[in-house]
């Protein structure tokens, strides 16, 4: 563990999810209409209070998952300029975690508002981390094609085993399968860009 009461492997695994789901700081601290200069982002940005990490992390993670229900959810508070909006968005993401929290059941960490008042420190990092880790395995799952496979595969992230070998190669299995869908991905939106030219 580290001296912040996280497992370390939690907060690089947080920041390794973003970033295969696409996430890029600039552009998003932009989009948010934050100052990029002045937001901390990484693996260790949830060490401290990061209030304007929050904010872009959690709407590019809700975005992430559903879109739709994002844009109309947060369509009042977002972005959260003020104390008023900020408020209604962090009652929002509250609410929607407890949904994922209710249907996760013991595997997803309990959700409480005092956590998004001061988005930071050890509870929130593993809040994080775990909403991170919900948001790429639906992601996965309707990325994926293969259907019979689809199901054994997101079981491999959902399973807790005791064994460290059997561990070890689920990782491995999901790890291969997960890096299958980016190519697959990243070969189409290649293909598409040289015909767009």
């Amino acid at each position: 563990m580290s001296s912040a009461g996280v497992p370390s492997f939690e907060k690089e695994h947080f920041w390794m999810y973003l970033q295969a789901l696409g996430f890029e700081p600039g552009p998003a601290t932009i989009a948010s209409g934050k100052i990029v200069s002045l937001t901390h982002f990484g693996p260790n940005m949830f060490d401290k209070l990061n209030r304007d990490a929050f904010h872009i992390v959690s709407y590019f993670l809700f975005q992430t998952l559903d879109q739709s229900l994002t844009k109309e959810l947060f369509k009042f508070c977002w972005p959260p300029f003020d104390h008023k909006r900020d408020a209604e968005y962090r009652k929002h993401c509250c609410e929607w975690l407890k949904k994922i929290s209710a249907e996760c059941g013991g595997s997803f960490p309990q959700v409480v508002g005092s956590l998004f008042m001061s988005p930071g420190g050890p509870k929130f990092v593993h809040l994080m981390y775990h909403f991170a880790k919900y948001v790429a395995i639906k992601y996965v799952k309707t990325c994926s094609k293969i259907a019979d496979s689809q199901v054994y595969f997101t079981d491999t992230f959902n399973v807790k085993q005791q064994n460290l070998h059997k561990c070890i190669a689920r990782c491995h299995i999901a790890r291969n399968r997960f890096f299958q869908i980016l190519q697959r991905q990243d070969c189409v939106t290649r293909k598409y860009q040289e015909n767009a030219q």
